[in-house]
């Protein structure tokens, strides 16, 4: 079990010795610190030095801290080692564990989103999957298999293997100098046809696979997308927009509708940040 740095913190505290002379701390240049030879051990007092001298006579007053002697009587090996150590690793402090906390219910939440829109799908026929959804142009099938597309993209953009995976989809985000739409259409027909329950297990796949990377993400790694790069939270929230917007058309021609529920939470945050982005891609002032 490893000590956190309040614990750390605690072994510097000022320690009373049988003498009533202290170890000061955590400065670095109070850490050899003594106004006695004699100290504490489990044993009982301990004679720090071999000397006739009275305690602190060979040592020179501390200019910090009149009342403290340094010598190296009470030094202690191990804690400049211990100080270099968490200098060392400073960059995972900053990896606070509550960013991670928030990362995984924003994918916990993603996971719930896939699993309810997974119920309206286990109940479909074959001629089910071929109705006409929401989406101009767009059948069931389609959607699903958007839905299983992007998803792919999105895991392969949290292992850094974005441009790997749009070549292997033989497609871009613009679709030829097109919109981003232009470009789903293109990947979506390039794959049209295939067995609504294949779609569905792709999808299923790989809403699994992505809630699995996403969860060991770095919160704060930037990550490319479609429109730029973003963090791994703000991808997260993004798949379940899309998640729970999709499941809407889906369930247009069954007369099912998703529920509301606190997931969009998620969504309405992701909103509310990426207002500036929005009013300026449109050239417009926020006020």
């Amino acid at each position: 079990m490893g000590r956190s740095w309040a614990n750390d913190l605690a072994r510097f505290r000022k320690i009373p010795t049988d003498t009533g002379s202290t170890c000061t701390g955590p400065r670095l240049f109070t850490w050899c610190i003594t106004a006695s030879k004699i100290g504490r051990s489990c044993g009982g007092p301990v004679e720090k030095y071999s000397s006739s001298d009275i305690a602190g006579a060979h040592s020179c007053d501390c200019p910090a801290r009149a009342n403290r002697r340094p010598h190296a009587g009470q030094f202690h090996p191990g804690t400049p080692a211990m100080l270099a150590f968490r200098l060392w690793r400073w960059p995972a402090w900053l990896h606070c564990p509550g960013w991670r906390r928030i990362l995984q219910a924003i994918v916990a939440a993603l996971a719930e989103q896939q699993a309810e829109l997974s119920g309206l799908l286990s109940g479909l026929d074959d001629t089910d999957w071929l109705r006409p959804s929401r989406c101009e142009g767009w059948t069931v099938s389609d959607v699903v298999l958007h839905l299983a597309q992007t998803n792919e993209l999105a895991t392969a953009s949290a292992s850094r293997r974005m441009a790997e995976a749009l070549a292997e989809l033989g497609g871009t985000p613009g679709g030829r100098g097109g919109t981003v739409d232009d470009g789903a259409d293109l990947l979506v027909a390039r794959e049209r046809g295939r067995p609504g329950p294949a779609v569905r297990e792709r999808w299923t796949t790989s809403g699994e696979v992505l809630c699995r990377r996403l969860e060991d993400a770095d919160p704060h790694q930037r990550l490319d997308w479609v429109a730029g790069q973003l963090s791994a939270r703000s991808l997260a929230a993004t798949r379940i927009a899309e998640t729970w917007i999709h499941a809407g058309d889906v369930g247009e021609p069954f007369a099912w509708v998703p529920a509301a529920t606190d997931r969009l939470w998620h969504v309405a945050r992701l909103a509310w940040r990426t207002l500036p982005y929005a009013f300026a891609r449109a050239g417009r002032e926020l006020s």
